[in-house]
């Protein structure tokens, strides 16, 4: 699987909710949350995701925005049963924190996401990889890091790639 802000025909920040239907069909289970966050920039910010889920293909179509028909797909997430391997060979379920530093690098080490993940996440440039580890960012910038790296990946995110 490579990641460069997309997985098969789907591109986030391009692909729609008909994009993704017309490619994984529509036996999928949606849901929508709306999250209160506080960026330092921004307080008291409330952001909506629809999150299109094929539980059969492990797989997650998030939308940031009130109506998923309207928007672009913002991130995909693989989880179980999902087993395509990235093309560094980085497979969840099997592959651990190691494995990702080993072949990625040290990677920018934080609590989850701002919405709806606390778990301890590894990101890079368009592609995180996340453990069933729960942490505080305070947790996160005191951690001795050697001690994750028996964990396996449990969740991997596909992100629009950073802007050069």
């Amino acid at each position: 699987m490579t990641f460069n802000g997309r997985y098969n025909s789907i591109a986030i920040g391009k692909s729609t909710l008909k994009d993704v239907e017309k490619n994984f069909g529509e036996d999928y289970k949606k849901d929508q949350r709306t999250y209160h966050i506080n960026f330092r920039d921004r307080p008291n910010e409330y952001w909506t995701i629809n999150q299109i889920y094929y539980p059969k293909l492990g797989i997650t179509f998030n939308f940031f925005g009130p109506n998923s028909r309207k928007e672009t797909v913002a991130q995909i997430v693989f989880t179980p049963p999902f087993k395509l391997p990235t093309e560094n060979g980085i497979v969840i379920g099997k592959s651990k924190v190691r494995d990702v530093i080993e072949r990625y690098g040290e990677g920018f080490w934080n609590a989850g996401n701002l919405f709806y993940s606390r778990n301890l996440s590894i990101r890079y440039n368009g592609i995180t990889f996340r453990v069933n580890k729960k942490v505080t960012m305070d947790e996160v910038d005191a951690l001795d890091k050697a001690q994750f790296h028996h964990l396996k990946i449990t969740e991997i995110v596909l992100n629009k790639p950073d802007e050069e």
